[in-house]
C-alpha cells in the first residue's frame, strides 16, 4: 500500500460575528504570507509531442509544529485537454521551507490540444508514519 497523500495546509478558523472587520482583514493578510509558491518552467517538444514542466521548486513553505519531522512532499500535475486527463508527479522529497526537484513532469500533448489544454500543479505532503508496513513509498497515490 502506498502512503496517504495529504494537503499541505489545512486551515479552519471561526470568525466571530462581532469581531471588528479590520481584525479579519489582518488575519487574512497574515495567512497570505504563509501560502507557498511554486516555481516552474514550461516547454514543448514538437518532435516528441509532449509538454515538459521542469525546474520545479516550492518556496515559502513553513513547517508547522504539528507536522512530523520525517514527512515528505511532492508535486502532482494534471493536464486536462480534449484528449482527456493525464497525471504525473515528482518523487518524494524531505520537507524543507525551500524544496527543489531535479526532475521534470512530462505530459503527452498534441499540437492541436495545446490551445485548450489546462495544467494544474499541486504541492502535497504525505506522512511516512501513515504508510502500510512493507510499502516503499516511492510514488504516493494521487487524490
Amino acid at each position: 500500500m502506498l502512503p496517504v497523500p495529504m494537503s499541505i495546509y489545512k486551515r479552519t478558523e471561526l470568525v466571530h460575528p462581532l469581531a471588528p472587520e479590520n481584525e479579519y482583514v489582518e488575519k487574512f493578510s497574515q495567512s497570505l504570507n504563509h501560502i507557498p509558491k511554486l516555481r516552474y518552467s514550461l516547454g514543448y517538444d514538437h518532435q516528441k509531442r509532449e509538454l515538459c514542466v521542469s525546474l520545479l521548486e516550492a518556496v515559502g513553505c513553513p513547517l508547522t509544529k504539528e507536522e512530523e519531522p520525517g514527512s515528505h512532499r511532492y508535486i502532482g500535475g494534471t493536464l486536462t485537454s480534449n484528449g482527456g486527463q493525464t497525471e504525473a508527479q515528482t518523487s518524494l522529497m524531505n520537507r524543507t521551507p525551500h524544496t527543489v526537484w531535479d526532475e521534470a513532469l512530462l505530459f503527452p500533448l498534441s499540437e492541436e490540444e495545446r490551445v485548450e489544454a489546462e495544467l494544474t500543479l499541486t504541492l502535497r505532503h504525505c506522512d511516512p508514519l501513515l504508510q502500510a508496513p512493507g510499502s516503499r513509498g516511492n510514488h504516493p497515490e494521487s487524490g
